[in-house]
């Protein structure tokens, strides 16, 4: 079963982010306005799997070894965790909303 936990950032303001969960989802259903924006990618690079985190001017973290995409999901999450401790994200490359 997956865990219900998340994080969630509240910024000065009232803004708040957190990395999309389905618990997270259910948590924010009901409490007003909300967008969700694609920040980062897990995708194949040739023999390897790459983070690509270019959408908040970040970095492309890899290569991982194409036998093990959770290397690539564990650094995304952990570079987006680090990033999100320090001020909310800004989509740079014009995702739009989903």
């Amino acid at each position: 079963m997956p865990s219900a936990e998340f994080d969630i950032w509240i910024y000065p303001g009232g803004r708040a982010q957190f990395i999309f969960s389905p618990a997270a989802a259910r948590f924010t259903e009901g409490l007003g306005a909300r967008a969700t924006r694609r920040v980062s990618r897990v995708e194949p690079a040739g023999e390897t799997w790459q983070a690509d985190l270019r959408a908040v001017d970040g970095p492309v973290l890899g290569p991982f070894p194409l036998t093990d995409r959770n290397a690539a999901i564990e650094a995304e999450l952990a570079w987006l965790h680090g990033r999100l401790a320090n001020g909310p994200l800004e989509v740079t490359d014009g995702e739009s909303e989903d």
